[in-house]
């Protein structure tokens, strides 16, 4: 029994000598309200300052904080006792407008709070926008919303009008004029002349029953101006053109074709760098009527493909043969085929290739 009580005795008295020998971090606060800041301020910075109230040296291990918008900077040398220290804070509002409420967590040695985690908040107010934010896109002295005005899934039947804001910024008037427009597009300055400071429109209208294609497809022309910075701009377009099966009756579709892959995925696995590697895809129509292949497009010029036939009868079949140039590539290699066909159903299937290029 007297061992059993000298023995609590020495315990106690080791405890009490461990939490008595011991760092400690002590923080001023743990929470900093920024209150009310602009925008356009940019950066906001706290310190956190803290002191080491125990009698051994005190390490910050490492600080994190609750997001990239929020970088911190710390004490780096060890803090002796009675010392103090500092963790700062520093939060980006450019583009966060509205309130804030950010974690930081610092690790150190101190073996009775290990993580103490500290808060900043504030509100964010926006800043004013400006001619730079609506038009974006700078040509020159002509500001635009965008210069690639992209019309999405248009079916072949259709004819399509969009328009992309203009804003001339020059100090004299700009005149406005197009090339190399493709008989399929017409394009509409609006005003033709944009006096300074004024804000127009781009009016694009796309006839797709003039454009004897199918998928996405990629044009562009030239938006001619008196600019003396950029008098000729370059103006994207690009559509995905589809079939239109919206007036197909229920007999027709019932006996419409189906356009149907053996696999839709191949895998060359481990291949040399140089090597070309082939693999054919079988199509197959089990559906009634003729199927069509209205376009085979590789997803880049580095895959070649050839479709057997263009037409298949009922029960018919074909291949779509890929061929992988490895050249100049390594590593892990992810291609596509985009295969376009008349099948109502699903008209568009893609072929998917890959490759581990040693």
């Amino acid at each position: 029994m007297k061992n059993i009580k000298y023995f609590l005795a020495t315990a106690a008295i080791v405890l009490a000598g461990f939490s008595l020998s011991a760092q400690t971090i002590e923080f001023e606060k743990k929470t900093h309200d920024y209150g009310t800041v602009k925008e356009e301020k940019g950066k906001v910075e706290c310190k956190f300052t803290f002191t080491n109230t125990g009698d051994k040296n005190l390490k910050i291990k490492k600080v994190n904080p609750s997001c990239g918008c929020t970088a911190s900077d710390w004490t780096k040398e060890e803090v002796k006792p009675g010392e103090s220290g500092f963790i700062s804070a520093v939060y980006s509002t450019k583009g966060r407008p509205g309130s804030f409420r950010k974690a930081i967590t610092v690790k150190t040695n101190d073996p009775k709070n290990p993580n103490t985690i500290l808060f900043i908040k504030g509100k964010v107010t926006p800043r004013k926008k400006t001619t730079a934010d609506y038009y974006p896109r700078k040509l020159g002295n002509l500001r635009m919303k965008t210069n690639h005005m992209a019309f999405m899934e248009v079916k072949r039947s259709e004819i399509v009008t969009d328009s992309i804001g203009i804003y001339n910024q020059w100090d004299k008037p700009m005149n406005l004029s197009f090339s190399n427009v493709p008989n399929h597009l017409e394009i509409k300055a609006s005003p033709k002349t944009l006096k300074p400071k004024e804000e127009g429109h781009l009016i694009f209208t796309y006839d797709a029953t003039k454009k004897d294609d199918y998928g996405l497809i990629f044009e562009r022309f030239y938006l001619l101006t008196n600019d003396n910075k950029q008098p000729k701009k370059l103006i994207n377009v690009s559509a995905r053109l589809m079939e239109d099966f919206s007036k197909m009756t229920e007999e027709e579709l019932a006996n419409a074709p189906v356009a149907k892959f053996d696999k839709t995925k191949h895998k060359f696995g481990k291949v040399k760098s140089g090597s070309k590697q082939t693999h054919k895809f079988v199509l197959t129509n089990e559906g009634k009527n003729d199927l069509k292949i209205r376009k085979v497009k590789a997803s880049c010029g580095c895959t070649a493909t050839r479709p057997g036939k263009r037409t298949l009868k009922q029960g018919e079949q074909t291949e779509i043969t890929v061929i992988f140039n490895t050249r100049g590539r390594s590593g892990s290699q992810h291609k596509t085929v985009t295969v376009i066909t008349n099948d109502p159903k699903k008209p568009k299937k893609i072929l998917h290739i890959q490759a581990n290029i040693q």
